[in-house]
């Protein structure tokens, strides 16, 4: 499901791969970018928005295969500085894509933490806090 979250970016070129290495005895798990024209590269190659981008689809599949396991959501959402270094056009799709998993109902109490006017302009319902 993180591809098709990724898909939702308008990255249907992009997909991550995760897997787990053991380093110094410790298990890592390690996130892959197959970006269909370079090799394979880790996350930490990508820029800001772009592991913004990737990090909130990574989030979005967790937060459904825990459903999807339970059969139960918290129902619960909470975002602090949230698509920071997303472009515009991004943070829209970022809106859309918590809109509808408030609207759904897996998600009906979504929490966003933000200064940023394009993010807290998509909501209806804000309480400001100074």
């Amino acid at each position: 499901s993180v591809n098709r979250y990724m898909g939702e970016f308008g990255a249907r070129g992009m997909q991550i791969e995760l897997s787990s290495q053991d380093a110094d005895g410790k298990e890592v798990l390690e996130i892959l970018i197959d970006n269909g024209v370079q090799p394979v590269l880790p996350i930490e190659a990508y820029s800001g928005g772009q592991n913004e981008l990737i990090e909130d689809c990574i989030k979005k599949s967790l937060s459904d295969l825990a459903i999807q396991m339970r059969g139960v959501s918290l129902g619960l959402a909470a975002y602090d500085e949230p698509a920071t270094n997303l472009e515009k056009v991004y943070k829209n799709v970022f809106l859309e894509s918590l809109h509808t998993r408030c609207s759904d109902g897996r998600f009906p109490v979504t929490l966003v933490i933000s200064h940023d006017q394009t993010l807290i302009s998509g909501f209806n319902k804000r309480m400001t806090i100074a």
